[in-house]
């Protein structure tokens, strides 16, 4: 699975993610993952297999700078954001 589609994969879910470089680490990068506590534990497991097996793939995703990239990042960073605003109102 590509990079692209296992992160919009993962944002349906309701799940945010980003790339954050710890120089410790032995690849130089981790994913980290926020709202995972809020799937039942059987799928937490799931999506957390998932997310190690395609880490290469969403490191080089997020390490982009492809315009296709940078918009989907931005979409889903923005666009849930204005969803969930209009359907507050």
């Amino acid at each position: 699975m590509s990079g692209a589609a296992l992160y919009l994969h993962l944002i349906v879910l309701g799940l945010s993610l980003s790339a954050a470089e710890e120089r410790e680490h032995p690849e130089g990068y981790v994913i980290r993952v926020w709202g995972i506590e809020r799937l039942d534990p059987a799928h937490q497991e799931r999506v957390r297999h998932l997310i190690r097996e395609g880490k290469p793939a969403l490191l080089r995703f997020f390490l982009s700078e492809s315009p296709a990239a940078l918009a989907l990042r931005q979409e889903a960073r923005y666009g849930g954001n204005r969803q969930a605003r209009e359907g507050a109102a």
